[in-house]
């Protein structure tokens, strides 16, 4: 019997880590947007937001704890979660932030013309 404890504590051990398939994939609660021209509301629900395309105007509901961005010409206005933080690649962004705290995000990005501003 303590051979099979020894077992099943093991295998609990490593229930945690889990391989991912190859390409887009998304896990566990968040957002995934990817298309261009389009006006639409999504929902973070405590998780993250993947957004890839341009020409876009989206709002981000829900504490997003992080954003993560391609694309160009997009308007972007996000609800952060405490501590969140904006990853973003293109140019010529618009990000409108708001967080519960009111600390300004990590913003790493890669581009030109983009702005970043505190929202009310």
């Amino acid at each position: 019997a303590s051979g099979l404890i020894g077992v099943t504590m093991l295998a609990g051990a490593f229930a945690q880590t889990k391989k991912l398939g190859d390409g887009l994939s998304s896990e566990g609660a968040g957002a995934l947007f990817a298309g261009s021209g389009q006006k639409t509301t999504l929902d973070c629900a405590g998780g993250g937001a993947h957004i890839f395309g341009s020409n876009n105007t989206l709002i981000l509901t829900g504490g997003c704890t992080w954003l993560d961005m391609v694309g160009s010409n997009n308007t972007i206005i996000v609800a952060l979660a405490e501590g969140a933080n904006i990853e973003f690649a293109g140019s010529n962004n618009a990000i409108t932030w708001t967080s519960p705290d009111g600390k300004e995000p990590v913003v790493r990005h890669l581009g030109s013309g983009n702005t970043l501003t505190a929202g009310h």
